[in-house]
């Protein structure tokens, strides 16, 4: 149905609420990602965050950092072999204590979310939890799940081959499915103080079917 005029003033009120919770704040984004894909979504989320007054320190994840310092943290990586890297579980290790004292944002890209299927509908809450749980001290407020982006000329030969094998049997081909939109929407929702059931963002689903082409194609 159509908004009404409430509706939409409600929603812009509550745009401005969140967006003035997040002004001024120093925000960690730190990501993993090992071709460029996550690190291109870790950007926009970044440049999301400075948009609204936030001052964001934007890093690799196995950079060394002082978490205490930000008021919020938004750890990032792909979704490889049904796991997140082994260095952005290894941050959330290492820095539990300073997590758990401060809003904790979360997102993953995924290569299975670019297709609308019942094996993504499945996966993708399923992924979300799993990463929750890395955090078991800490109240990981949102979940991001967004597609990534698939180029296997980019990956070392034994690597290659293993993602033109899981392409065919998903049937996921190669190309860019990140949506620019998606990322920018999920960032602007992190001034949210509730979040969805067990930790997992019950706004953020699978991506629209617009892909943003303003991702750069090296990312």
């Amino acid at each position: 149905g159509c908004a009404t005029p409430g509706s939409v003033v409600a929603r812009a009120q509550r745009r401005v609420f969140r967006e003035s919770l997040m002004k001024d704040q120093r925000a960690l984004v730190a990501y993993g990602s090992r071709l460029g894909s996550t690190a291109g979504v870790a950007s926009r989320v970044a440049e999301t965050l400075t948009a609204v007054g936030s001052r964001v320190d934007l890093l690799p994840i196995a950079e060394t950092v002082d978490v205490g310092r930000y008021d919020r943290v938004i750890l990032g990586s792909p979704i490889r072999y049904d796991r997140w890297l082994p260095e952005a579980v290894w941050f959330a290790e290492a820095h539990r204590a300073a997590l758990s004292a401060r809003p904790v944002h979360a997102f993953f890209t995924c290569l299975v979310l670019a297709r609308r299927t019942p094996a993504a509908e499945e996966k993708s809450p399923a992924y979300a939890q799993r990463v929750a749980e890395l955090l078991p001290d800490v109240t990981v407020q949102h979940v991001g799940r967004f597609a990534g982006a698939l180029d296997s000329t980019r990956e070392p030969w034994p690597e290659r081959w293993l993602l033109r094998l899981v392409s065919a049997f998903t049937g996921v081909a190669e190309g860019d499915d990140r949506d620019a939109s998606a990322v920018r929407a999920w960032a602007l929702r992190l001034g949210e103080a509730v979040p969805g059931a067990d930790g997992v963002s019950s706004g953020v689903t699978l991506p629209g079917e617009r892909r943003a082409a303003s991702f750069p194609s090296s990312a």
